[in-house]
């Protein structure tokens, strides 16, 4: 496997974000979290409030082998005109959430700095991290701004190439390859244990609903079996009936 190192999401999506405001010059600022994958700490994607369950996802265009986070838990902002601190001004992320395909998840805890705190755990191979808040600071006594920022997500790991990284990586890059495109992100969320069966998500980056789908290996190929964007009490039969693993169902 190549050396670890910082990987390039292939996007970042969130559902909810702050609307745009403006710098201390009247310069228009937007909080879209694609400011969390730029490179720029004084970006940032922010949401109104405490925050808490809201979420950013980091989608990759192949599978990845992931083994750590870095996160800066705050708008690490010193505006230009006025020299305010942003960081202090807003909430700061105390508490995540981290998830990644196959169900699996790890809570960590940042300090109030503005600055990349790494979050370290056992490699995992997956298609996406979706990083939760699950606690903040109460906004500022004084010249407060209750919103809950993210400056910047950083993925550090390696790009899974065939073979790389086990059945598991080439079967989540034939899913991206067979689901995804340039304006759809691919939550690989769970596969069966003969690696014939999947559930996922497609998460379209303009917002419109996203379709969870159950996907099936047939010759070589993935194809699309059931799923959709609502779900009544009776979507479990119809997995049922149509003999999908129960390892697979949502």
């Amino acid at each position: 496997m190549p050396a670890l190192v910082a990987l390039t999401p292939f996007a970042a999506y969130a559902f909810n974000e702050a609307p745009p405001g403006q710098d201390a010059a009247g310069n228009r600022v937007y909080y879209h979290a694609n400011n969390t994958i730029d490179l720029y700490l004084d970006t940032a994607w922010r949401v109104p409030g405490n925050g808490i369950g809201e979420s950013v996802l980091l989608f990759f265009d192949q599978a990845v082998r992931l083994s750590e986070v870095w996160i800066v838990p705050g708008y690490a902002k010193i505006d230009p005109t006025s020299g305010e601190d942003r960081f202090w001004q807003n909430r700061r992320v105390r508490r995540v959430r981290l998830s990644f395909s196959g169900g699996r998840s790890i809570e960590a805890r940042l300090a109030e700095q503005p600055e990349f705190q790494p979050v370290r755990f056992q490699p995992v191979v997956t298609s996406y991290v979706e990083v939760t808040v699950l606690e903040t600071t109460a906004p500022a006594a004084r010249n407060g701004r209750d919103f809950t920022p993210i400056s910047e997500i950083a993925p550090i790991g390696q790009m899974c190439g065939p073979r790389q990284c086990g059945q598991t990586g080439d079967t989540i890059s034939e899913l991206i390859r067979a689901a995804g495109n340039f304006a759809v992100g691919v939550q690989v969320e769970a596969i069966d244990e003969t690696y014939t069966y999947a559930r996922l998500w497609r998460i379209p980056l303009n917002h419109e609903p996203p379709e969870m789908g159950i996907y099936k290996r047939e010759r070589g190929g993935w194809r699309w079996v059931t799923g959709g964007t609502n779900f009544d009490v009776g979507f479990l039969d119809v997995l049922e009936n149509l003999g999908i693993p129960r390892s697979v169902w949502p």
